[in-house]
């Protein structure tokens, strides 16, 4: 099973049993659940997410279009990176459907977050900071097709584990290379390609 199937596939099924979704609309900072609310599967529709562990707001890898947050518990959370759209499921719900599926499901979904993470290892230990902010913006261009993060340089420290000043230099070196533009409480990407190079994911 592609990665990208999990949410349309459990949707489908989840149809098939009468079983309705709530449609959320997700904004840039916040998480995707709310913290004291009942265990439940967000099934991303649009936009982009970073995943993240409870109690900690380093990120994980990212979670797109089609890709599921929380199929596996409450220990997994994240937060929005752009706008977005999701469709929130119970966890009693979701583990209604045939326990087949469920496993293939849970497995493509573990893979995600396994490419995903070791990705995020790697960056933290090969590439500078410069690169690593080049390379969230463009995995968050690449995977929601949106241009603009609208974080705080704050949040976007706290996301790659650094100092805010780190990223504010960061960010001003990818702006004098032509790559972004930075706007009040966001960051936008201006040139996809210089952005790919800056972060070492293409040659130059």
């Amino acid at each position: 099973m592609n990665i990208p199937d999990i949410a349309s596939t459990l949707l489908s099924h989840l149809a098939v049993r009468g079983v309705a979704a709530q449609d959320l609309n997700g904004s840039p900072g916040r998480p995707a659940a709310a913290p004291d609310g009942p265990p439940a599967v967000l099934l991303v529709l649009e936009g982009v997410l970073a995943r993240q562990r409870a109690g900690s707001a380093v990120s994980m890898g990212l979670a797109g279009p089609g890709q599921a947050v929380g199929l596996e518990g409450p220990a997994d959370g994240a937060v929005w990176l752009t706008p977005g759209r999701a469709a929130r499921v119970s966890m009693r719900d979701v583990l209604s459907i045939e326990p087949g599926l469920l496993a293939q499901l849970r497995m493509a979904d573990l893979e995600a977050k396994a490419v995903a993470l070791r990705q995020e290892v790697l960056r933290h230990a090969r590439l500078t900071l410069v690169q690593r902010l080049a390379a969230l913006l463009h995995d968050v261009h690449q995977s929601g097709g949106q241009k603009k993060v609208a974080l705080r340089q704050s949040d976007l420290a706290d996301l790659l584990h650094v100092r805010r000043a780190g990223v504010s230099t960061a960010a001003a070196a990818l702006r004098a290379a032509g790559a972004v533009r930075l706007h009040r409480g966001g960051i936008e990407v201006a040139d996809v390609a210089t952005l790919a190079s800056a972060s070492g994911l293409t040659r130059p």
